[in-house]
């Protein structure tokens, strides 16, 4: 669909300009969210710091395809599944650390990498 391909273009450039300007993902979500969590008005400022001419609707649109879960906020995952790619589609260094720290503790809580390899290899070929 044409506009999910204008989003994803729009935050690409977001991301980007973030990249360019050694710009930490998590350091924006921190100076514009409050108690972990990223209200619609704030994640609008954040694309319009980077996107000073994008209009106001195009914004609302924006947090329409951000809020997938229509929660109306946004945690860090999400803002970094949002921002953490480039304009290719290319995950950006931050958000891979981010995603494997957030595996090895899911990992870390039902008793560790071991037994989750355990668990999916039955035939222990591995």
């Amino acid at each position: 669909d044409l506009r999910q391909r204008w989003a994803g273009f729009v935050f690409g450039r977001v991301s980007s300009a973030m990249d360019l300007g050694n710009v930490q993902f998590k350091e924006v979500f921190q100076k514009y969210g409050t108690n972990n969590s990223l209200t619609a008005s704030a994640f609008k400022e954040v694309v319009k710091h980077f996107e000073p001419a994008i209009a106001q609707d195009q914004l609302n649109r924006l947090w329409y395809f951000a809020d997938v879960d229509a929660s109306g906020h946004l945690d860090v995952t999400e803002f970094m599944r949002i921002f953490g790619l480039d304009v290719n589609g290319e995950i950006s260094d931050e958000f891979f650390e981010h995603l494997t720290k957030k595996v090895w503790s899911a990992a870390e809580q039902v008793g560790g990498i071991g037994k989750v390899f355990a668990a999916f290899d039955t035939n222990l070929d591995v």
